[in-house]
């Protein structure tokens, strides 16, 4: 069983407003219970939001796992450690210090999913600056724990992502296109994707340098009747990005 992690939520004033109200039967891990350490995988990245787990029904069709409804907080130096945890028990490479000093100057799209007071997602994202002008919002990291899997908790952390930055609040951002790699083998993160509305752009041979396959794909979804960005616009980032579902 993958880590489950206690922290500090901060503030979650106005986070979760329009997250879908769904039923669960399942409960959470108890506040009580010890965490377990963090377990390392590797090879390529998992990957889940559409698959069904491997158990099956005496009909022979596998069922549906109960979707869960999370509740946001924000990341915060106190609890940024607990996210490295999250990410740790998630992705295949490890991040530097200065990625989570990064992620702590980008806060504005950058969010903790919690399910009974565990934290078991976040998503962060960054805005960039675009050359033929505008703004991208690029989704650095969006990562849920194992156990976690299939419950619908991937799609309310993307929902959330792209109902801010089309908000009327957040038009002073001037964001005309949402983006992000994905690796080439990851064939259930791009279907995922690809069911909001992304679609791939280009392939980029060589991105990643401790995971195989190496290449990656690069997704892009206009917002706020923007355009996508043509290929070959998009610049190397110094983060390998990575999406486990």
């Amino acid at each position: 069983l993958a880590q489950a992690v206690l922290v500090d939520r901060g503030s979650t004033s106005g986070a979760s407003s329009f997250l879908p109200t769904v039923q669960f039967t399942q409960g959470a891990l108890s506040r009580q219970e010890p965490p377990l350490e963090p377990r390392r995988r590797s090879g390529t990245m998992a990957s889940a939001e559409g698959q069904q787990p491997s158990t099956s029904s005496t009909s022979g069709e596998q069922p549906r796992r109960k979707p869960l409804t999370i509740d946001l907080g924000i990341l915060t130096e106190k609890n940024v450690g607990q996210l490295k945890k999250l990410h740790l028990a998630t992705f295949p490479i490890t991040y530097q210090k200065s990625v989570y000093d990064m992620f702590l100057k980008n806060l504005e799209y950058c969010r903790l999913g919690f399910y009974a007071e565990i934290l078991v997602s976040a998503v962060c994202c960054r805005i960039e600056q675009r050359p033929q002008g505008g703004k991208a919002l690029y989704i650095l990291t969006i990562s849920v724990l194992k156990p976690y899997q299939r419950r619908g908790i991937a799609r309310q952390l993307l929902d959330w992502v792209i109902t801010k930055a089309e908000s009327d609040e957040q038009k002073a951002d001037e964001i005309s296109e949402i983006y992000l790699h994905v690796q080439t083998s990851n064939e259930s993160a791009i279907s995922f994707y690809k069911s909001f509305g992304f679609e791939i752009t280009e392939t980029i041979e060589n991105y990643y340098t401790s995971i195989s396959p190496s290449s990656c794909h690069v997704l892009r979804k206009p917002l706020n009747g923007g355009t996508i960005s043509e290929p070959g616009k998009t610049k190397q980032t110094e983060v390998e990005t990575e999406t486990d579902l």
